[in-house]
């Protein structure tokens, strides 16, 4: 028996399948990962909910990404265009209201059980939701302020418990200006700390 192994270029964001097959985009190359692995539910448990996870992450990769990086650029000082930073904000909140209404009766975006919808949506909004999105826009949006730090919970149960009182504590400077320093601790999020 023999198999294929994939090789994903992290420089790329491409996924070689065999010397003749590519596959790009980071969404296109997690949905094969879990099909190969025999993770159906992932990418949707029926071909509705298969098109809804495609649905959401289209949405993502449109509403979402494009207004994350004027963000990005502005709040970790690439670029300052205080016009751009103001206009993606203005754009992921519009954005937001959208998921927020999606979410108003359940916990996932798609089915009952967390999917690559979820995982797409979860980080192109980590850093708007860190540095951009205040807990006076969080508590405008409450299933989307709820959905977020349950989403944290799954990778550590105490991270998502303070993610109000702890968002927007630290700026991109700030972190920086610690890391620079051998004998600080860097704050990673509630309860953890990572020595530098």
């Amino acid at each position: 028996m023999s198999c294929t192994v994939p090789l994903l270029s992290a420089a790329s964001h491409r996924l070689t399948v065999a010397r003749s097959k590519l596959i790009f985009e980071s969404s296109a190359i997690a949905a094969y990962i879990a099909r190969v692995a025999g993770n159906t539910s992932f990418v949707g448990t029926s071909a509705f909910d298969e098109a809804e996870v495609n649905q959401w992450c289209a949405f993502t990769a449109s509403s979402v990404v494009p207004h994350m990086y004027p963000v990005a650029y502005h709040v970790f000082g690439m670029k300052e265009d205080k016009v751009a930073h103001d206009n993606g904000v203005k754009a992921l909140k519009e954005a937001c209201k959208t998921l927020n209404g999606r979410l108003g009766d359940r916990a996932w975006i798609v089915g009952d059980r967390l999917t690559l919808a979820d995982i797409t949506t979860f980080n192109a909004l980590l850093l708007p939701f860190t540095f951009s999105l205040d807990a006076g826009f969080r508590k405008a949006m409450p299933n989307v302020a709820a959905w977020f730090p349950e989403f944290v919970t799954l990778f550590d149960s105490q991270a998502g418990k303070n993610f109000d009182t702890d968002c927007n504590q630290w700026s991109f400077k700030q972190v920086h200006d610690y890391s620079q320093d051998s004998k600080r601790t860097i704050p990673a999020g509630p309860n953890q700390v990572y020595k530098n």
